[in-house]
């Protein structure tokens, strides 16, 4: 089992009022993802490492541009850490898994759109962020489902409702 330490970009996150989307609340969620990856159960990587970052749509907008060409906004970005894992003096490794990128004010406008508690689209973020830091993606129909799915999964072990419920899947 590993521990999973996240780094927080206070300045940025400091930018934000959002209500109870707090370090507790984003590392629970976010482990449960890195839970669910047998790739992460391996015995030498003792802690895993991410850092989450909250910016401005306008921000988002210019890595969304800049990372994947589309000129929009979107509610959250990860990229995975081109770092190796780096191994202690007792054999244990760190694994830098990289960088989760939300944009509250439309996370906020997203979940009143779609009628979602916002604290349970929060989660669904943290976790699909999460999932894409493993390696899930979501460019084939094939991918998608199986990440769609595993993230169903994931929430309902919280409650939560399926975030794709009443939309056709791919």
């Amino acid at each position: 089992m590993h521990t999973l330490e996240i780094l927080l970009d206070e300045e940025a996150i400091s930018r934000f009022d959002v209500q109870g989307v707090d370090l507790p609340y984003m590392h629970v969620h976010c482990s449960a993802a890195l839970n669910t990856q047998s790739v992460l159960d391996v015995p030498s990587v003792s802690t895993v490492q991410m850092s989450i970052s909250w910016q401005s749509e306008s921000e988002m907008r210019s890595l969304n541009l800049r990372f994947r060409g589309q000129d929009s906004a979107t509610n959250v970005l990860s990229f995975e850490s081109a770092l190796p894992s780096l191994d202690s003096s007792d054999g244990q490794s760190l694994l830098a898994l990289g960088d989760i990128v939300l944009c509250p004010p439309l996370i906020e406008r997203e979940a009143s759109e779609q009628q979602k508690a916002l604290r349970d689209h929060w989660a669904h973020l943290l976790v699909h962020g999460t999932l894409h830091l493993c390696g899930y993606d979501h460019q084939s129909d094939n991918e998608a489902l199986q990440m769609e799915r595993l993230e169903t999964e994931i929430l309902r072990s919280f409650a939560i409702n399926d975030p794709y419920h009443g939309r056709t899947r791919r």
